[in-house]
């Protein structure tokens, strides 16, 4: 695959990410929420991927287990969902609770749900600390996008500790935010350049 190619692919999954989690995040019917998350993860997986592939000429055992941890964090996520969903089948689908018991459970479900995805971010974390120090590393990346990486990992590491991560949450998303818009805008826009390699052997 081409350089310029897998670069504007990666940057599309990112896009991509962000993108349908705020509208999943934001939607009030549930049954759109949750394909719009499916579709989140199916992007989420993909520029993890693509991540490997830019970064894994720079340190292939780094770069494997950013890859590792980046769909482990995937899997821990997705599996969360089923939670995100469980509210449909329960009210009015569970014989023997009365209506106010089934409320109970549904919202049980949405907090199993919450913690479920807050449960991955810390593997996201360490994921985008190895990714930020490969980029910084590797001489074809702009170091500023690897430092960006690092600090948001740094942040999604909060949630190892849930109430801290939940307290700190608007500072860490707002870092986060600012990283994944700058690799984004670099890899569509002002990251495809003669001379640069995202394969030392090509």
């Amino acid at each position: 695959m081409k350089n310029t190619v897998l670069g504007r692919f990666a940057g599309t999954f990112l896009l991509l990410t962000i993108l349908t989690g705020i509208f999943a995040q934001v939607t009030s019917v549930r049954q759109l929420g949750f394909m719009l998350y499916l579709v989140e993860m199916a992007c989420q997986v993909g520029y993890t991927v693509m991540f490997y592939q830019i970064l894994r000429n720079v340190n292939g055992p780094i770069a494997q287990l950013a890859l590792a941890l980046g769909l482990v964090g995937c899997t821990v996520k997705l599996m969360s969902r089923l939670f995100y969903l469980a509210p449909l089948l329960i009210i009015g689908n569970v014989g023997g609770f009365e209506a106010e018991q089934q409320a109970g459970l549904a919202q049980l479900a949405l907090a199993l749900n919450s913690y479920g995805a807050g449960i991955a971010l810390p593997f996201f974390g360490f994921g985008a600390l190895l990714n930020g120090y490969l980029a910084f590393r590797s001489g074809f990346l702009p170091r500023a996008l690897g430092v960006l990486s690092m600090i948001g990992g740094a942040g999604w590491l909060t949630f190892l500790n849930p109430s801290l991560g939940l307290r700190l949450f608007p500072l860490v998303v707002g870092v986060a935010l600012l990283g994944s818009v700058s690799w984004i805008l670099w890899l569509l826009i002002g990251g495809v350049r003669a001379g640069d390699s995202f394969d030392r052997n090509s």
